[in-house]
């Protein structure tokens, strides 16, 4: 038996296998998350929360758009990579990225 899918969901299967073989570049782009978003401006309660939620967001579609085979896709198949790649993320980097921000609230940021 045959299948045929679109050239869309084409894209999706794509990212899928090779998504978790792709922990270095992950990691590159979380790390360059680190540097852009100031840990210190989510110093209050709850803005762990938002911490991680901006990196999680800024990385997934970082890490989407540094595929020539996934830039530029349409926008609702851009939702279903970032979401793909955001959850990924998140459930193999969301305790590292928070273990970061504590540390970094501990040791660099003022206390008001």
């Amino acid at each position: 038996m045959k299948y045929i899918i679109t050239e869309d969901q084409n894209k999706i299967l794509w990212l899928k296998r090779r998504i978790s073989q792709q922990h270095p570049l992950l990691r590159d782009i979380i790390v360059e998350g680190f540097e852009y978003t100031n840990a210190c401006d989510y110093n209050y309660p709850g803005g762990d929360k938002e911490y991680l939620e901006e990196i999680l967001r800024d990385s997934s579609g970082t890490f989407v758009n540094s595929f020539e085979e996934l830039y530029k896709v349409e926008n609702d198949v851009y939702g279903v990579l970032s979401k793909l790649t955001y959850d990924y993320i998140k459930d193999n980097y969301g305790k590292t990225i928070l273990d970061y921000f504590y540390d970094y609230i501990q040791h660099f940021c003022d206390e008001d």
